[in-house]
């Protein structure tokens, strides 16, 4: 089986990437989150989860002018344990004229101008979902990658090298990874799925620098937790799902992180209409 992806630029004469690919690149954290202009710097552009670009040069009145410039195929990676064909559903980054994106297993970086393989760098897993991956996460001279069996993996963002990685999920326990990390301040901020078992949804919190472990959320109440009280008994918060796959949003005013949570259940009828079938979707 070849593989096969492609993505495409469609800008003709408009300046919406006007950096030259840096010698070394770098983000600076205090405009990680901003209202994106020339850089789209997280999952969601910024903070607001709104992926909203304040560009102005592609209108009503030129959009019928935009046209491909490049395409970059990804064909150099091959069939995984029967996986199926890959398809893109990261949200590329955008930082000094170097584009970001991902598969499961797999994160490249390109000439946005040209649309040239700068570096690619290419994992190994083991048990993990190859259902998705969602993009990657930057904080200055670092990009953040969560692999399919719940490793966090820290890339030097110029030359794709690896600094660190850090198993964060047991993928045996039928966890998962499919998220673009978020980054608020010195904190890389991953989430985890695998609902097909009812295992306790988290989030995890990491040190940009060293890769140690911050701090835990559990999306149900843990051993100690006022709330656990709100359930039967401790054994059900254990099977309580509420993954975290989605990346969440930010109030840099409040201070306060928003993730969302759950799963999304899906049931239909056979054609006698007795017969009831309900799978799990993400």
């Amino acid at each position: 089986m070849k593989w096969m992806l492609v993505l495409c630029v469609t800008l003709t004469g408009l300046s919406a990437v006007r950096a030259q690919t840096p010698s070394e690149n770098s983000l600076d954290p205090k405009v990680i989150g901003k209202t994106p202009i020339d850089s789209w710097t997280t999952f969601n552009g910024d903070y607001t989860g709104q992926r909203y670009s304040t560009l102005t040069e592609i209108s009503p009145a030129n959009v019928d002018k935009i046209a491909a410039q490049w395409t970059f195929k990804i064909d150099s990676v091959g069939a995984q344990r029967g996986a199926p064909e890959p398809v893109i559903k990261c949200t590329p980054l955008l930082v000094n004229g170097v584009l970001y994106i991902t598969i499961p297993d797999h994160v490249w970086a390109l000439d946005a101008s040209s649309g040239k393989e700068l570096w690619h760098y290419d994992w190994v897993d083991h048990g993990g979902h190859l259902i998705g991956q969602r993009g990657v996460g930057m904080w200055k001279t670092t990009v953040y990658f969560l692999t399919p069996d719940n490793w966090l993996i820290a890339l030097n963002a110029t030359t794709g090298k690896e600094l660190w990685r850090k198993n964060f999920a047991d993928a045996r326990k039928q966890y998962f990874s499919t998220a673009a990390p978020v980054v608020i301040k010195n904190h890389v901020i991953v989430g985890v799925g695998g609902d097909a078992m009812d295992m306790p949804g988290f989030l995890n919190s990491f040190d940009p620098e060293t890769g140690a472990l911050q701090w835990t959320w559990w999306s149900t109440p843990r051993a100690g937790d006022p709330a656990l009280k709100t359930w039967p008994n401790a054994a059900t918060s254990e099977h309580g799902g509420g993954m975290t796959w989605m990346p969440g949003t930010y109030d840099a005013d409040l201070n306060l992180l928003y993730w969302p949570t759950g799963i999304q259940i899906r049931c239909s009828r056979g054609r006698a209409g007795r017969e009831l079938t309900c799978g799990r979707n993400r």
